[in-house]
């Protein structure tokens, strides 16, 4: 079964760009989660809230922050 971390995660892995941006910290995460929601619904095939995409984003940019700083 696919969560909403685990396809949140996927999606940043395969944007580059954004990995980079959420380890520096320079994105909002509520704008960020406004704007993927479609595609992560798609892929869930179930509506979900924005709140549940910037915790997953929160989460990974935080292990982004520690991997890049160890």
């Amino acid at each position: 079964m696919k969560t909403i971390s685990s396809v949140v995660e996927n999606y940043i892995k395969n944007k580059p760009f954004l990995s980079t941006a959420l380890s520096e910290g320079i994105i909002n995460l509520t704008s960020l989660s406004r704007k993927i929601k479609p595609e992560i619904e798609l892929v869930l095939r179930k509506k979900i809230r924005s709140g549940a995409i910037v915790m997953a984003l929160k989460r990974i940019s935080n292990s982004l922050e520690f991997v890049s700083t160890h």
